[in-house]
């Protein structure tokens, strides 16, 4: 039997907060580098999704396909509140 300390709960990732926005360039530069990714990623897995022929597997592309979607989605918006010079009241960063 495996025991779990309550401090290791897993979390998904949360979204950037309005005080993380004033982000260094080298920070900025790393959101940037990792949007890119996500863009490739979803490229990939949107062809993978077109050419496959199993519907199981077609499912399965389409989910990481929405999945990389949704990662370039919040460092999109994390990116652009990183670029303001005050935390916004509201949003998602």
């Amino acid at each position: 039997m495996v025991q779990t300390s309550p401090n290791t709960t897993q979390q998904p990732p949360q979204p950037c907060k309005p005080e993380d926005s004033a982000m260094p360039a080298k920070e900025l530069g790393f959101a940037s580098e990792l949007i890119d990714y996500e863009k490739l990623m979803v490229k990939k897995y949107k062809a993978y999704g077109m050419a496959a022929s199993d519907p199981n597997l077609k499912a399965l592309f389409e989910r990481a396909e929405l999945m990389h979607h949704r990662h370039q989605d919040i460092l999109t918006g994390c990116l652009v509140a990183g670029n303001k010079p005050a935390p916004s009241a509201g949003g998602m960063c």
